[in-house]
């Protein structure tokens, strides 16, 4: 069975998270960090910088390729209409690329439960995943440049089938071991079982 996939229509958004369940952690390199904080039905959310790494992702490319096509239509066309539209759908998207990452994070969770690692996502059309721990085959720790400055890690789950996998972005380096860790056993012990051992 490969892992399963579905569209739920919208629910409560995640309260707000509370400060008493959040701990901060050193890393072997000096970054403190958050850990995970528990929405309140036993999903965790990611790391708090999450929403600030998507945001300069965002900014960034509004700014990059909404500019410079405002610019080169400015330097050929000179103060014309098209240039000034282009002028102001480059300042919306890049409010929009500001605001929108926060939703993401907050909507953006996941849960080692009995059988599957199970995600949520989405702002507007939610989309509920799982992920079956017998066809977890590796766990893949992945960390570019800026998610290393800011202490987190990427896990990509492996799966038996050729196309599936998972992924949970941005957790704290720290704590993405033990996640891992307990997937790998998890993974490890259903297989035992479906074997019949």
């Amino acid at each position: 069975m490969d892992p399963l996939t579905r569209t739920d229509p919208p629910h409560e958004d995640h309260p707000e998270p509370a400060a008493s369940p959040v701990s901060s952690a050193t890393d072997d390199r000096g970054t403190t960090g958050t850990t995970a904080t528990d929405t309140g039905d036993g999903f965790q959310l990611l790391h708090p910088v999450a929403a600030t790494l998507w945001r300069i992702g965002s900014v960034a490319t509004a700014l990059i390729v909404g500019g410079g096509a405002t610019g080169i239509a400015f330097a050929v066309a000179g103060v014309e209409v098209v240039p000034l539209c282009l002028a102001a759908v480059t300042v919306v998207w890049t409010v929009f690329g500001w605001w929108f990452p926060q939703q993401r994070y907050r909507h953006w969770s996941y849960r080692i439960g009995d059988a599957a690692l199970e995600l949520r996502r989405g702002v507007w059309f939610r989309t509920s995943a799982a992920v079956p721990f017998h066809r977890i085959q590796q766990i893949d720790v992945e960390q570019g440049p800026i998610q290393r400055r800011s202490g987190v890690v990427t896990l990509r789950l492996r799966t038996a089938a050729a196309m599936s996998e998972g992924t949970v972005p941005h957790l704290a380096s720290d704590e993405a071991d033990g996640v891992r860790a307990r997937l790998l056993e998890a993974a490890r012990v259903s297989r035992l079982i479906d074997d019949g051992h």
